[in-house]
């Protein structure tokens, strides 16, 4: 995909592993193993409901697909409103 695409597509993923979470680009098939995860299910617009977990850590496993949610950095990710799980350091 080139930069001038990233403005205006919509970057969506499959998800083509869920130990370790594996993700792949629907467009180029580029291969995303993100760091944190959460779920849009879980946090039900609360922010002291609203957390992050390790991408390998047991929570990982137990979102549904279509509420996942990925980020690359814990810093995206409290960005964004989420603060870390119950099981990571704060």
């Amino acid at each position: 995909m080139s930069v001038n695409e990233k403005r205006y597509i919509k970057p969506e993923f499959k998800v083509v592993s869920r130990w370790p979470l594996t993700l792949t680009c629907i467009y180029c098939e580029h291969e995303v193993l993100p760091k944190y995860v959460a779920s849009a299910e879980w946090h039900e617009g609360t922010l002291e409901s609203k957390r992050y977990h390790s991408a390998d850590s047991h929570w990982a496993r137990k979102i549904r697909v279509e509420n996942l949610i990925v980020f690359d950095a814990e810093s995206e990710a409290r960005s964004r409103g989420f603060k870390p799980g119950k099981y990571m350091r704060d």
